[in-house]
């Protein structure tokens, strides 16, 4: 099954210590959730590695990003939870400073909610874009790979990506307008067949400012559990997302 963004929110704040997000319309029950909180950080790697942390009020989510670094003075983390029908309109999470910051909030389907991160990459980061985002090498085919990225300003856009497949345009929200503010962004392509997502490089045509960047890819479900029939078929001209394995025998075709 492809791995398909359905819908996304975001929210943002200046110099305070609290955002909340609203969840994205319609989640449903098996839905894979990603939540993304991107901060102004000065000197990030000369404090305790929590100092700029969000913590997300009531749970039940995981992180599996936590990244900053001083010559970008940006944060990022983000977090994931499989959609069980518990899930509030909304999602408040706190930090001990006041910093300017940009979340996400994200609903996907089609991802494996029993394995769903195949590959997290390393960051990338500088004083001011462009940079190259280094690619992941995924393990199985269909995966959906994210570039995030964050910038320690909210003067540097319009930004652009390059690299094979990734769209150009990246969807981009900042906190503010000024160079004092914060801005983040992100994109996905599919990665088709196990192997490499592809660098993308970022560009911005706005101030040099502080900038850095990860990627990571997602694992797609598997279709299985078919039995050895399928019937009252007519006129199909493809099916997609089964394994062979899940079948056991084609007649009359």
């Amino acid at each position: 099954m492809a791995i398909t963004v359905q819908s996304y929110t975001y929210a943002t704040i200046d110099s305070t210590n609290s955002i909340t997000v609203s969840a994205p319309s319609n989640i449903q029950s098996g839905d894979f959730l990603l939540v993304a909180f991107s901060r102004d950080a000065a000197d990030p790697e000369n404090v305790a590695a929590n100092y700029y942390n969000f913590s997300i009020t009531g749970g039940g989510f995981t992180e599996f990003i936590d990244i900053g670094k001083n010559n970008s003075d940006t944060a990022l983390q983000v977090f994931y939870r499989v959609a069980d029908g518990t899930e509030a309109s909304s999602i408040t999470a706190t930090s001990t400073q006041s910093r300017d910051s940009v979340a996400f909030y994200i609903r996907l389907t089609g991802v494996d909610t029993s394995s769903p991160i195949n590959v997290t990459g390393t960051e990338a980061s500088s004083t001011s874009p462009p940079i190259d985002i280094g690619a992941v090498t995924t393990t199985v085919s269909s995966c959906m790979a994210f570039a995030f990225f964050n910038f320690d300003g909210g003067d540097g856009d319009p930004f652009s990506f390059s690299g094979t497949g990734w769209p150009t345009t990246p969807i981009y929200q900042e906190s503010g307008n000024l160079g004092s503010f914060h801005g983040c962004g992100w994109e996905t392509k599919t990665v088709s067949s196990a192997g490499s997502s592809s660098a993308v490089t970022l560009s911005n045509t706005g101030a040099a400012d502080g900038v850095m960047g990860i990627q990571f890819a997602l694992a797609p479900s598997v279709v299985s559990g078919y039995g050895n029939k399928i019937f009252g078929l007519s006129s199909a001209s493809k099916f997609s997302g089964i394994n062979l394995s899940d079948i056991s025998k084609v007649s009359g075709v």
